[in-house]
């Protein structure tokens, strides 16, 4: 989702168009390909959101013939199912157990592995530590 409020479809305009499709207190952070969102839910604890999916389809029953039952709240109409307890949790049912933290950083500090780099590489990763205040990487 696009977070810079310079363009005019960004995270808070989306909010405005699903805020009467979703309960208070839930909030879309992210969009899958079918238009479903990933939400933050701080209903039960504002420190600790529960990640939930809003399904964009209105809930409907079918016995013959299909049935959108009423509702008083206009998200009473959608499915939110829960997803994990956490973000972090999100990511770890995404891609397993452990989540490797970056070694990026230590690697672009590493100098011996930074020699390896020759011609354009090497002149954009001293750029790059020039703006770290870092010294030039010379092989």
């Amino acid at each position: 989702m696009n977070f810079n409020l310079d363009v005019n479809e960004n995270i808070l305009s989306l909010y405005e168009q699903l805020k009467n499709k979703i309960p208070e207190k839930v909030f879309p952070i992210t969009m899958d390909p079918g238009g479903n969102f990933l939400c933050y839910d701080f209903r039960d604890d504002e420190a600790n959101p529960k990640v939930l999916r809003w399904d964009h389809e209105q809930k409907f029953v079918v016995e013959d013939k299909e049935l959108i039952e009423d509702h008083e709240n206009e998200s009473d109409y959608y499915h939110l199912d829960f997803i994990a307890h956490s973000f972090t949790e999100t990511l770890t049912n995404l891609y397993g157990e452990e989540i490797e933290e970056s070694s990026s950083w230590n690697n672009f500090q590493n100098e011996e592995k930074l020699k390896e780099f020759s011609g354009e590489n090497l002149v954009q990763v001293n750029r790059i530590r020039a703006l770290q205040g870092l010294p030039p990487i010379e092989n």
